[in-house]
């Protein structure tokens, strides 16, 4: 696994400790870089777990030992293999909802974890009429060494 991948902060400063050790100058040139911008477990959950937002990347991956074919064959394996993907999520989606599940595994930890944190926050004012709320922390989190904050969300805007 890369450090980018990492999904907890312990397994991200394991690999980069790694790359330390065999490629000092690679950690060098990575602590240089925000780690929200190539971290899984620094990005604050705004990549629900997907590491690209390039498609040609993630179809690329999923047809990896297909490119030696010939293009009729590539169609078909094409046309095959997101066939198998579709009645394979169909069938993950269809056992969710038959459990009750109303959200993912993904959305229900997010869920979780921003009513965890929330209970860090104390909601000072309101206003109603500007859809406005003034929110104070309790305490700092705990991915970032700054002291809690006092944050204005405007939900229209």
């Amino acid at each position: 696994m890369l450090a980018g991948y990492a999904y907890t902060e312990k397994m991200h400063w394991r690999h980069l400790g790694n790359i330390r050790a065999n490629k000092p100058s690679a950690a060098e040139w990575l602590d240089q870089l925000p780690k929200q911008k190539w971290v899984q477990c620094f990005d604050e959950g705004k990549r629900w777990g997907h590491m690209t937002t390039n498609l040609s990347e993630s179809v690329n991956s999923m047809f990896k030992n297909t490119r030696h074919l010939p293009v009729s064959s590539l169609v078909e394996e094409t046309y095959f293999k997101t066939a198998q993907l579709f009645a394979n999520r169909g069938r993950q989606t269809q056992a969710m909802i038959n459990s009750g599940s109303q959200y993912s595994e993904v959305v229900f930890d997010a869920i979780n974890s921003g009513q965890q944190e929330s209970n860090t926050h104390i909601v000072n004012e309101f206003d109603r009429h500007n859809h406005t709320f003034i929110i104070t922390e309790t305490q700092s989190p705990l991915e970032t060494p700054r002291p809690p904050g006092r944050f204005r969300v405007m939900l229209q805007s």
